[in-house]
C-alpha cells in the first residue's frame, strides 16, 4: 500500500439475541477471535501488496515509492468542500487524519 488507499476489512456480525445466548466465556473467546481475524487480515493484506508489487517490477514496471503526501493534499484542495458536503465534517477530518 504505497499510498494507503487501498484496505480491505471484513465484518463479523452477530444480532444481541445470539450473543446474549453466549456464556461471558464465549462472547470473550467471540471477541478475541474477532480481534485475531482482523490482525490476520491486515497481516494476509500486507503481503498481498508486497506480492503484487513484486509481480508488477517483474513485468518491468517503475514503482514510486516515495508519495509526495503534500502536494497530493495540496492537489485535493480543491476537492474539499463537496467532500465534506457529501460526506460530513467529521468524515473529512478522519480522511485529513490519514493524509497528514
Amino acid at each position: 500500500m504505497l499510498t494507503g488507499h487501498v484496505y480491505s476489512t471484513a465484518a463479523i456480525i452477530a444480532s444481541d439475541d445470539v450473543m446474549e445466548d453466549l456464556s461471558p466465556a464465549e462472547r470473550l473467546v467471540v471477541r478475541q477471535a474477532a480481534t485475531e481475524a482482523g490482525r490476520m487480515t491486515r497481516t494476509e493484506s500486507a503481503a498481498r501488496a508486497t506480492a503484487g508489487l513484486i509481480a508488477l517490477r517483474a513485468q518491468g514496471i517503475s514503482i514510486i515509492e516515495t508519495i509526495d503526501r503534500p502536494s497530493f493534499v495540496t492537489a485535493l484542495a480543491p476537492a474539499i468542500p463537496a467532500i465534506a458536503a457529501k460526506y460530513g465534517v467529521a468524515q473529512l477530518e478522519l480522511i485529513r487524519n490519514v493524509l497528514v
